[in-house]
């Protein structure tokens, strides 16, 4: 895995089936994945980094046709219950699995999707018409909130991090 940096801070993972000690070069003749996160310094909070995904999902928003659709508050509706058992089989499994896949990688920055997006990744296998909604409900909380992301920050130097574990051992 190499990480490759710009004075722009934008970050580019580049994972390879090459050799840890192959030159650049060779390394993106063999290149597998590009994942990018856009990385910029934040006005709001001193020496922080925002990473995004803003380019990523409005890529799965022109793909699904949604780029126009109207933004929502939350991911996921609190009443919502999702079954295995139905008769309306979604028309199109290749495009469903390809988002909820897309939508994994997209808890990468946006932790807070993660639930609901574990809940659509559940019925991969004979997606319904009732689990595209929550996919497209999940793409338009998305859109609403194109630019966030994870916030990193330095820790200080008064306060420093600290890590606590508990354990029970009977």
């Amino acid at each position: 895995m190499w990480m490759i940096s710009s004075s722009q801070v934008a970050l580019l993972l580049l994972f390879s089936n090459s050799p840890p000690n192959c030159t650049l070069p060779s390394l993106l003749s063999n290149l597998v994945i590009w994942i990018i996160f856009w990385a910029e310094r934040s006005s709001t909070y001193n020496n922080s980094i925002l990473m995004t995904q803003s380019k990523y999902i409005c890529d799965l928003l022109h793909k699904t046709h949604m780029a126009e659709a109207h933004s929502i508050s939350s991911p996921m509706v609190s009443n919502c219950k999702l079954s295995r058992h139905g008769v309306d089989v979604f028309h199109d499994q290749t495009l469903y699995r390809s988002m909820a896949g897309a939508l994994q990688y997209a808890t990468l920055t946006r932790p807070e999707i993660s639930f609901v997006v574990n809940k659509v990744c559940q019925f991969m296998a004979t997606p319904l018409d009732s689990h595209w909604k929550v996919v497209k409900r999940i793409l338009r909380y998305l859109k609403g909130t194109l630019f966030h992301g994870l916030l990193l920050q330095p820790a200080s130097i008064t306060k420093p991090l600290a890590l606590c574990a508990f354990y029970s051992a009977d």
